[in-house]
């Protein structure tokens, strides 16, 4: 019942954060995140909307996909957020740091991991999550973008492999919960009019 798979990206705005999460239940309303600058502020709940994932295959279960859009300030202000239901269940609290303010003096650089190819077990994804985790702990990434071949659970134009996806987004919450996780499709990615 609790949001899994929760993940972060950013908007058409420097203002724009997006949640993104799974749920195992269908919620009775709109999903929210709650959100307040760390250290204390106001507290702003914004409701977002549910999706899912229409694979015809058969293989694909899909379990809610909830999204929110948050309005933040951009230029580095820290958030702590829940995101989920409050007759369901939340996450724990999370946060993230927006990105440098376009065009600042003086100008800061951003810092980002760009990857490709990643999966899951296959190729040594989980191995190199955790190695992305601890270089963002060291030195804080601002963006990361991932350049195709995401989770590997597109096989052929006949199977989509659903609990890939699920093992894949919980595998990169942890980081991508907390920095902006951006992607590109890649030739795994290319089944059902790229949307595998």
């Amino acid at each position: 019942k609790l949001p899994q798979e929760v993940h972060i990206a950013l908007g058409n705005q420097s203002t724009e954060m997006i949640v993104m999460w799974m749920a195992t239940t269908k919620y009775p309303s709109a999903p929210v995140v709650s959100f307040w600058p760390k250290g204390g502020g106001k507290n702003v709940t914004v409701a977002g909307s549910t999706t899912g994932y229409n694979v015809s295959s058969g293989l694909w279960v899909s379990m809610p996909i909830h999204i929110v859009t948050l309005h933040v300030d951009d230029g580095g202000v820290v958030y702590e957020y829940q995101c989920g239901h409050p007759s369901v269940g939340w996450s724990g609290v999370l946060s993230f740091t927006t990105p440098p303010r376009p065009r600042t003096t003086p100008a800061r650089s951003m810092s980002w991991a760009v990857y490709g190819d990643m999966g899951t077990v296959i190729p040594m994804g989980a191995t190199v999550t955790k190695e992305l985790i601890a270089a963002h702990d060291e030195e804080p990434f601002d963006l990361i973008l991932h350049v195709g071949d995401i989770a590997y659970a597109g096989v052929n134009s006949h199977g989509e492999w659903e609990p890939t996806w699920d093992v894949y987004m919980n595998q990169i919450a942890p980081i991508a919960s907390r920095v902006p996780y951006m992607t590109t499709v890649g030739n795994h990615e290319n089944y059902y009019n790229y949307a595998a």
